[in-house]
């Protein structure tokens, strides 16, 4: 009888080992799934913003496009219109404006 215990046993912890498999699997889905092209996309973001110049045409998370005029540790000012100007925190900065295709000088 001890044997019959002892074979159970030895068995029972390899299957315990390939029900952890599908959760495992899982986990590596949602990894490369989600995850890491979240914190990519997080990292040019950051690099974007901490690359701004005089002169950029930039798009903030509130849908105001805008010139920087002035880039500072946490605010970054914005030419919108001829006389209006506006400070805007760096984190507000969402994308850059697509630049046009010049036509060509002949």
């Amino acid at each position: 009888m001890d044997g019959f215990f002892l074979a159970q046993g030895a068995g029972a912890g390899a299957s315990s080992l390939v029900s952890l498999f599908p959760i495992v699997l899982i986990i590596l889905i949602f990894y490369f799934i989600m995850y890491r092209p979240i914190r990519t996309r997080q990292k040019s973001l950051e690099t974007m913003i901490a690359g701004l110049e005089k002169g950029d045409r930039v798009i903030t998370t509130g849908g105001m496009y805008g010139t920087v005029v002035d880039v500072k540790e946490h605010i970054v000012m914005l030419k919108i219109s001829d006389q209006v100007k506006v400070k805007v925190s760096r984190s507000a900065i969402a994308s850059l404006q697509s630049q046009p295709d010049q036509p060509a000088a002949t």
